[in-house]
């Protein structure tokens, strides 16, 4: 009985003694200085709308003396906060490592065009939500210009999505425009014919009409008979040369 309650007591003291190094051990961690800030930013993507410099500049102003300041006070919470205000930000995650080394790791929004619409100019992402243009950069997308209503924001970012993700239209179609209600006209890369392509509805229909008219009728021809190519309707392609759109 004795030998039990000695290891017992034994193994208390080993628990506690344990506590109180894991404990001494944390408390030093959270009074050392912050070592370094290692900042890593998506520009694989091919997108620079934000900077080192203006992430380092956000994470200064949550703390007075940043970055001579112990781990304890670090808020990553706060530092995250003020970088998710940027509206150019997709995602952010700020973490501590073990060597006191601060980690961002930054994902930028992507656009997918540029809509001129009336006096305002903003880009829409590829969930057709806004956002604002940049003083320090300008994406290379796909710019639209026209009447587009917000209800209409979504589609028109799947349209673009589609144009860039096939290989045949992304080497043919530089622009949209609206034009009227529910018309949404198609610039070609040699401006030799424009594409009506209606609503934004059955997208994928439509381009497969396209692509097939195309390779029938127009990638066999040195000058191509018509000027507009109407994709509008789900059965059939209607074709005419005396088409004129001034942009």
């Amino acid at each position: 009985m004795n030998r039990i309650k000695w290891l017992l007591l034994k193994l208390v003291l080993f628990a506690a003694a344990f506590v109180a190094l894991v404990a001494f051990s944390q408390n030093r961690y959270q009074l050392r200085e912050l070592e370094t800030v290692d900042i890593n930013i998506d520009y694989g993507s091919g997108y620079y709308f934000v900077t080192e410099k203006s992430i380092q500049d956000d994470l200064k102003s949550t703390h007075r003396d940043f970055p001579n300041l112990a781990l304890k006070r670090l808020s990553l919470h706060t530092m995250e906060e003020k970088i998710w205000s940027n509206p150019f930000i997709d995602s952010v995650e700020i973490y501590l490592e073990n060597n006191g080394v601060l980690k961002a790791n930054i994902i930028q929004q992507k656009p997918v065009l540029r809509l001129k619409n009336g006096g305002k100019e903003f880009y829409l992402n590829e969930l057709g939500e806004e956002l604002p243009l940049s003083s320090i950069y300008s994406a290379p997308v796909f710019l639209v210009t026209g009447p587009v209503e917000k209800s209409e924001f979504a589609d028109l970012s799947a349209l673009i999505i589609a144009i860039n993700e096939d290989n045949l239209l992304k080497n043919i179609v530089t622009g949209v425009s609206k034009t009227n209600v529910n018309s949404f006209i198609l610039f070609t890369v040699d401006d030799s014919y424009t594409v009506e392509l209606g609503d934004l509805k059955n997208i994928n229909q439509k381009f497969e009409n396209f692509k097939a008219f195309y390779h029938s009728l127009i990638a066999n021809h040195d000058q191509l008979p018509y000027n507009y190519i109407n994709i509008s309707f789900n059965n059939q392609i209607v074709a005419s040369k005396s088409y004129e759109y001034k942009k």
